[in-house]
């Protein structure tokens, strides 16, 4: 919000619905698929953005200077990397294919606070689960206007030129 710069949050689960067939990934190895999973990512992402496990089979992915069109780019880009990647099994000879689901949400298309900006991402994450799964999808609707948001912020250089006021120094 500061710099006035878009920020994109990529939330992924694993979708157990488009696992190979026959194989009990969900209980048998998932803990090893998710393991695999985050160098998966950090190949398809820059160096700037950051990637974390939320739980279970959820991920968050953090895009600075991302909008949405690159939202869109990133995570098809992801979802098709996991797509193709052959993943170890139950051991290193076994391969089995995963899907996930990507909900994006940017700031401030999506949302002008973190709590907002991930229950969007939430709600395109459950949109793509919705319609099918293997999907990422950018949430549909933009809850607020870039230009609306930047215009109530102060202006980034407003505090450079004026005296700081006084802090009260702790007793």
């Amino acid at each position: 919000m500061r710099y006035r710069r878009p920020l994109t949050v990529l939330l992924i689960e694993v979708d157990f619905e488009h696992f190979s067939p026959g194989q009990n990934v969900k209980w048998g190895m998932a803990y090893t698929i998710y393991k695999q999973l985050g160098p998966l990512f950090m190949r398809q992402l820059r160096k700037v953005d950051l990637a974390a496990r939320m739980g279970g089979e959820q991920f968050a992915l953090l895009l600075p200077e991302t909008g949405l069109a690159g939202a869109q780019i990133a995570g098809e880009r992801i979802r098709k990397a996991v797509e193709t990647h052959e993943f170890i099994g139950e051991d290193v000879s076994s391969r089995v294919r995963v899907a996930i689901n990507v909900g994006m949400a940017t700031f401030p298309d999506h949302g002008t606070g973190s709590d907002e900006l991930m229950a969007t991402a939430q709600k395109a994450l459950l949109l793509a689960r919705r319609d099918g799964g293997n999907l990422a999808l950018v949430y549909p609707e933009r809850l607020h206007d870039p230009e609306v948001v930047f215009r109530t912020l102060a202006p980034p250089n407003a505090a450079a030129g004026s005296p700081s006021p006084a802090r009260a120094e702790p007793d």
